[in-house]
């Protein structure tokens, strides 16, 4: 979980400005209602552009993206002033888009996604990866930076400071992603879990609806399935308030998995729950066999080997599914295939 959401209204400012002329005071034009984060490039030395690199896997493939990353951006963003100011109060519903908002529309960013989202094209196009597996291999690459929080922070990053440090925790990877999805055409949109201080994504899509909020839902913290509610955050924390919802792009491209996610999610818990059953059955199996053959009762011990062995053969295929899901989030399309030769979907 972060340690930062929500920062709010830390700074208040008068309505008004005066200023001194000539012995006496002339009253200019209101401020306006909230002054929120912007980025102000910097000048660097030794050069303003270098490459950064990406390093993830998806389709059971290592991957990678590298891109130059002007730093004068960059420095600027790590510099920012990311608490906003306010001349007065504003309603949780208007300032909390408004302030997350700035973090990814801010114009100096937009060169950083047009490098990034050419390098992921060149991905797409390399590897004919279709709408679905194209937003896949976006959130694959996101999810799959280093989640890292830092309790001496109070505020959100700038997606290029998330990418050029190779960290961030919810809610810098979900502006992330959300800024990059957004510009590729997805129809997305930002999820703001006050109680659970929890941010992910969501995005438009057929049978796509975390709780009737019309998108499916994206968590950027760790590889994961896109579509699929989340289970337990770190610590256990369950997400049980309904998200604030802040739509960042109305896009024509939608996510047309969910209902293989979903599968595939099923297919996981059904494993989970026959090998909990399974090792209870052999426990109990073990116990008996145990009696019998201390009590020299081989012949009744000998006539329940082939039940043990069936179970424990039972068991260990529960295991092998089990596992291959979690080694392959990063591969929905294999997966799901995996699943069907095994009709388990």
């Amino acid at each position: 979980m972060p340690r930062k959401l929500l920062l709010g209204r830390l700074i208040i400012i008068a309505s008004v400005i005066l200023v001194l002329i000539a012995g006496g005071y002339l009253l200019l034009a209101a401020r306006p209602d909230a002054v929120y984060p912007v980025i102000q490039p910097v000048e660097v030395s030794g050069g303003n552009y270098r490459d950064i690199e990406l390093g993830f896997s998806f389709g059971g493939e290592p991957r990678a993206v590298t891109i130059p990353v002007n730093g004068t951006v960059y420095y600027g963003a790590q510099r920012a002033q990311k608490q906003a100011i306010l001349s007065h109060e504003i309603p949780d519903e208007i300032f909390i888009p408004a302030y997350y908002l700035s973090f990814l529309e801010d114009p100096d960013l937009e060169e950083f996604y047009r490098e990034l989202a050419g390098a992921f094209r060149g991905i797409r196009e390399g590897s004919s990866l279709d709408d679905d597996e194209y937003l896949e291999l976006m959130a694959a690459a996101v999810q799959s930076i280093p989640y890292e929080t830092d309790g001496t922070l109070t505020a959100p990053k700038f997606p290029v400071e998330t990418y050029v440090d190779g960290k961030g925790d919810c809610d810098d990877k979900a502006l992330l992603l959300a800024g990059l999805l957004a510009r590729e055409g997805y129809s997305v949109a930002l999820f703001y879990f006050s109680p659970e201080t929890h941010m992910a994504l969501g995005v438009k899509g057929y049978r796509c609806d975390y709780r009737g909020t019309g998108y499916g839902y994206i968590g950027a913290t760790n590889l994961s399935l896109v579509g699929v509610d989340p289970g337990p955050l770190a610590g256990g924390v369950e997400l049980t308030s309904e998200p604030l919802v802040i739509p960042v792009a109305n896009g024509t491209r939608l996510y047309g998995r969910c209902l293989e996610t979903a599968a595939i999610t099923g297919a996981l818990e059904r494993t989970d729950d026959r090998s909990a059953s399974l090792s209870r059955e052999l426990e109990a199996l073990s116990a008996r066999m145990g009696d019998l053959r201390s009590r020299g009762k081989f012949a009744e011990y000998n006539q329940l080997l082939p039940q043990y062995d069936a179970l424990v053969k039972d068991y260990n295929g529960n295991v092998e599914v089990h596992n291959y899901i979690l080694q392959h989030l990063d591969d929905r399309t294999g997966t799901y295939e995996y699943l069907q030769t095994r009709a388990l979907v």
